[in-house]
């Protein structure tokens, strides 16, 4: 009842001082998605989604699993084009498809992925960035937001959030990712948020990567199961790339 009474006061309250700093924005997203106690209680997540690319005709079915201890693994079927895989497994970034075939992310890839392979990596945002500013307001898709320039403690430049100001709730994230091709802007739009095992998570997200638009839907989040150590380990060709590699070193 505690609980409930506070969340129901945390937007009066909010309001009332004024500007709202972007630490007390940061803290609020945890406190409408689910509150630190169920955060701080992970100890799996697995999640299923479906993504299409309608521009190129693509379309898939994804898997994610990430566990308490920095792993996850990342799996997506795409029809008529095989299966990609990517994943962060002590301390290796990795991807590996019919296309491009394995390879070790390293650099400014490396250290985005690892904080992306992080559970609870909201809750964690202290440790992850060493500066979050406000940089003022934005209306995203007509929704009056707050913006919120991160910058990661370490390689990766500035990331920006916008949580709206009503809600709470993320909204849209942009950003500038460093692939084997170069740098590349990308947007995020998250929509429709629902409750699974007591935690909001935005269930539709259009991510916008240079021209091509990627439509992903979330049908399912599983938190606190056994996760089989088979589902985060690489498969075998990455990690004999990544001994080799280390014996260059």
């Amino acid at each position: 009842m505690h609980k409930l009474l506070s969340l129901l006061l945390l937007p009066a309250t909010f309001f009332a001082q004024g500007t709202p700093t972007a630490e007390q924005i940061l803290d609020r997203y945890i406190e409408v998605t689910g509150g630190k106690a169920v955060h701080a209680k992970l100890t799996s997540e697995v999640t299923t989604s479906v993504m299409e690319m309608k521009s190129q005709g693509l379309q898939g079915k994804g898997i994610t699993y990430r566990d308490g201890k920095g792993n996850s693994y990342n799996s997506l079927e795409l029809t008529g084009v095989g299966t990609v895989e990517e994943g962060f497994y002590q301390g290796i970034a990795w991807e590996n498809s019919a296309i491009q075939g394995p390879r070790i992310k390293t650099g400014e890839e490396r250290a985005f992925y690892e904080r992306e392979s992080i559970l609870g990596k909201d809750l964690q945002w202290r440790k992850l960035y060493s500066k979050v500013v406000l940089a003022g307001e934005e209306t995203v898709t007509g929704v009056p937001c707050y913006k919120i320039i991160l910058t990661p403690n370490d390689e990766g430049k500035p990331e920006s959030r916008f949580y709206e100001k009503e809600s709470g709730l993320l909204r849209k994230t942009s950003m500038i990712l460093a692939n084997p091709m170069g740098e590349i802007p990308a947007e995020s739009y998250m929509t429709e948020y629902k409750t699974f095992a007591g935690l909001k998570v935005p269930t539709n997200i259009l991510t916008k990567v240079g021209p091509q638009d990627i439509h992903i839907t979330i049908t399912n989040v599983t938190y606190n199961q056994p996760i089989p150590a088979t589902k985060l380990r690489p498969p075998a060709e990455i990690l004999e790339l990544a001994k080799k590699q280390n014996a260059t070193k």
